[in-house]
């Protein structure tokens, strides 16, 4: 991100389970800003343990 003059702002970890590790990682990030202020947001789950989409209500 510094070679592009990115400084990330916000970070979150995704996971697809409550009980299974992040499988991926959201970054918002400020074209030519400064580097303090990194926030680190709650985990997003995406599904309940039963397998229903949190998003779209098991739709």
């Amino acid at each position: 991100m510094k070679t592009y003059k990115l400084a990330p702002k916000r970070v979150q970890f995704v996971y697809p389970k409550a009980n299974k590790e992040a499988n991926m990682l959201l970054i918002e990030a400020i074209k030519d800003g400064s580097l303090d202020g990194m926030k680190f947001l709650p985990p997003l789950i995406v599904h309940k343990d039963n397998g229903i989409d949190l998003f779209f209500n098991g739709k």
